[in-house]
Order: C-alpha cells, then sequence, then structure tokens
C-alpha cells in the first residue's frame, strides 16, 4: 500500500518568499507520516511540499507515486488550490482515497468538502485519526464502501450532505508521537527561520495547546477535544534536539509550541536538561508574560535560549481586558 502527503502548492507561480517555502519543512505532514510508520512500517510513504516543488512538479510526484491514499493539508492562501488538486486526483483516479486536512480545512470543513471531490476530509489533530484510516484501509480497500461513520475526527458525505462525526480525542501523551518522519525530505533545502544566532536552523513543536482565551487568536479552530494542554518530557525535548545534531547538523532550533511557558514547572525542567546535555544548540521560542519568573528566565538563558517572542499585544488595561488576554 502506497500512502502520500502533500502539502499543497498554489497554482500561480510564487517567487518572492510569500509562501514561506525554503524556510521550513511541512513538521504537519511529517508528523502524520511518522505516527502512521510507527503502525505499519511496511507501508511505502512519500512526502511532497508542494511549497517547494510547485505545482506541476507536485502533479508529477502524484502521478509518478501512484498513492492508495492522498492527503492534501493545506493553509488559507492555498485553500483553492488545494481543493482543485484534491478534485483533479480524485476525477483521474477515482479508486484512490482523497483525504483533505490541515489549518485551512479544520477552519472551515464543509466548505471544503462542498467545493471538492475529496472523500473525506480530518479534523483537528490528525495523527490516530490517518492511523485509524490507514488500518481499514489495509483491510478494506474499497473506497466507495468505506466505514466513515465509524471514524472520529472526520467530515464526510452522507445521503449528499456533509456531515461532521464526533471529534477525536488528543493523543494525551505527546511522547508517545515519534519525531517528524524528516529523513522524507531533504532538509538541505530548507534555511529556517530568517532571525538566527547559529546555522543550520530548523523547526521543532515543544507543546501543543494553550490555556489562554485570547479573542483575536486562532487557536480555537484547534480545540477540537481535549486534554487542552500537552507537553513534551524534557528528555523527549531534549532527545530530538540531539538527533537533529546528530542526524542533520543542526545548530539551532526554533519552538513554535503556543508558548514555551503554558506548564512552567515542565519548562524549568527542559532547560534543567538541555543544561545537563550540554548539547551546544541554540534555540529559540515564544512566552507569555505570565508565568515567566526570574528563575525560568536564567535556565532559559543557560540553556542556550538567545530569544524569545513575548506575547504582550497592549500596555493598555482596558484593552488587556477586552481582548481577554489574562495579564
Amino acid at each position: 500500500m502506497k500512502l502520500q502527503l502533500v502539502f499543497a502548492p498554489p497554482e500561480a507561480p510564487h517567487q518572492f518568499g510569500e509562501m514561506g517555502e525554503q524556510i521550513n519543512p511541512p513538521l504537519g505532514i511529517l508528523y502524520l507520516a511518522a505516527y502512521v510508520r510507527k503502525f505499519f512500517p511496511q507501508i511505502e510513504i512519500s512526502i511532497v511540499d508542494g511549497l517547494l516543488q510547485g505545482y506541476q512538479k507536485t502533479i508529477d510526484n502524484i502521478e509518478k507515486f501512484g498513492p492508495d491514499i492522498i492527503g492534501i493539508s493545506f493553509y488559507t492562501p492555498t485553500a483553492s488550490s488545494a481543493l482543485r488538486l484534491a478534485t483533479r486526483v480524485k476525477e483521474a483516479h477515482p479508486s484512490t482515497m482523497v483525504l483533505l486536512g490541515g489549518a485551512h480545512a479544520t477552519s472551515l470543513p464543509e466548505d471544503c468538502l462542498e467545493n471538492s471531490k475529496a472523500d473525506a476530509l480530518v479534523y483537528g489533530e490528525g495523527e490516530e485519526t490517518l492511523r485509524e484510516i490507514v488500518g481499514l484501509f489495509l483491510k478494506n480497500s474499497k473506497v466507495n464502501d468505506f466505514p466513515w461513520a465509524d471514524i472520529a475526527g472526520v467530515y464526510r458525505r452522507h445521503q449528499g450532505k456533509v456531515t461532521a462525526n464526533p471529534p477525536r480525542r488528543f493523543i494525551p501523551n505527546l511522547d508517545d508521537i515519534p519525531f517528524p518522519a524528516r529523513d522524507l525530505v531533504d532538509m538541505r533545502d530548507y534555511s529556517g527561520y530568517y532571525l538566527y544566532k547559529s546555522k543550520p536552523q530548523t523547526l521543532m513543536i515543544m507543546s501543543r495547546g494553550c490555556p489562554a482565551n485570547c479573542t483575536f487568536c486562532s487557536k480555537k479552530v484547534w480545540e477540537t477535544s481535549t486534554p487542552k494542554i500537552r507537553v513534551r518530557s524534557p528528555k523527549n525535548i531534549a532527545d530530538e534536539i540531539e538527533h537533529l545534531k546528530k542526524e542533520y547538523g543542526i545548530r539551532e532550533v526554533f519552538d513554535n509550541g503556543d508558548e514555551f511557558n503554558n506548564h512552567l514547572a515542565n519548562a524549568k525542567d527542559v532547560c534543567r536538561e538541555l543544561i545537563s546535555r550540554k548539547l551546544d544548540v541554540d534555540w529559540m521560542t515564544l512566552v507569555r508574560a505570565v508565568p515567566l519568573d526570574d528563575e525560568l528566565v536564567e535556565l532559559m538563558a543557560r540553556s542556550g535560549c538567545w530569544c524569545a517572542g513575548l506575547g504582550i499585544e497592549s500596555g493598555n488595561p482596558e484593552a488587556l481586558k477586552g481582548i481577554c488576554k489574562g495579564i
């Protein structure tokens, strides 16, 4: 069986980095690939970063690979292109299962299915949902007879209407998710974030979820289940950084979780673990203004953190109250 995961490209060529191409690999689909591979090591998995490859090369890769299941992940700037791509694949290969997912798909699931010929849409956290779909497909590969009604975390078509299945419960222990399958892309294609202290630099995610309820934030889209906040263990985080340094020569990582200090005790333990490992890898992260005590700041600096994006939003107490910032 062949599984192909595609980060959708725009149809129009992009030349000025406006889509963020060549900065970081598509961690979302690399996490999916790693999780599925953990349970089904026998299947063949292909990753296509459409932002990097462009539209025509993406089509060529799909045709060459010939997937049994294709998952198309996308965000809003490439949504129209992604939906047309899904329809194109489905019309050319009716027996191929076509799935939609990602930020835009989770935001507007009904619209995405109504405007494409995809078989189903995975919303919210996708690892466990995709694992279940692949497992069922291996038992019965008939797309037209697939038991969509039994699968949590999907939108599907039922009696001519788009129907939402119950949400999938989040994976409670993030350490159960393998590191992203970066071996399925060429890490040399990605330069890292434009702001850096050391090169090569790459992205990682140390936690999922946020305790805040700021009115302006898009995180509500992802709060499809519980637990609301999950943090990786200090050992697991340090192991990934060590892996990145050993396998890819990475000298700096950018933690792109919602905020590093959403669990103060764990954040301090992460720093202590990095200090004790002496990995000599710089890192960046994002933090909330609270809780942020002197001890954590000192530990972050000692462990190699040189830059932290601080969410302040406003110096006006009324504005902070109005956006429910909680500080």
